[in-house]
């Protein structure tokens, strides 16, 4: 068998059997967590998706599912992937319409103070500039 560059083997398009395709993308992620604990048995592959909510808006306007929505709903069916966490964003308003009826440990992102903001920028702006300033 050849040797993997990646942590799982690719998805290829061609099924529009969404059951298939959530058992393989979780069959995916299983396999790269594995892989990924290779390394380090303690590692956990953590999936970020932002904006949960837009995709439901744009979703919604094409009239289909949102992709986010639906695999939040196979992860509540099925249950967790091992070693792997989803984190998922959206507006507080519309976290019904982005996750629907699924259950989920909410965190809320609290804005930064004026310092934090301050330094965040200040790291980020060219040297002459923050000189300048």
């Amino acid at each position: 068998m050849a040797e993997l560059i990646g942590l799982c083997d690719p998805m290829l398009p061609g099924n529009d059997n969404r059951e298939s395709l959530f058992a393989t993308f979780r069959a995916r992620l299983l396999q790269a967590s594995r892989n990924l604990r290779k390394s380090d048995p303690l590692k956990t592959l953590i999936i970020f998706i932002d904006a949960i909510d837009n995709a439901a808006i744009q979703a919604e306007f094409k009239h289909e599912e949102s992709f986010p929505k639906l695999l939040l709903e196979s992860l509540a069916v099925t249950g967790p992937i091992d070693g792997v966490k989803f984190v998922v964003s959206c507006r507080t308003h519309r976290r019904d319409r982005a996750k629907g009826k699924v259950e989920c440990d909410e965190v809320e992102l609290k804005p930064f103070s004026e310092t934090e903001t301050n330094e965040y920028l200040r790291a980020r702006l060219p040297k002459g500039y923050r000189e300048r300033n």
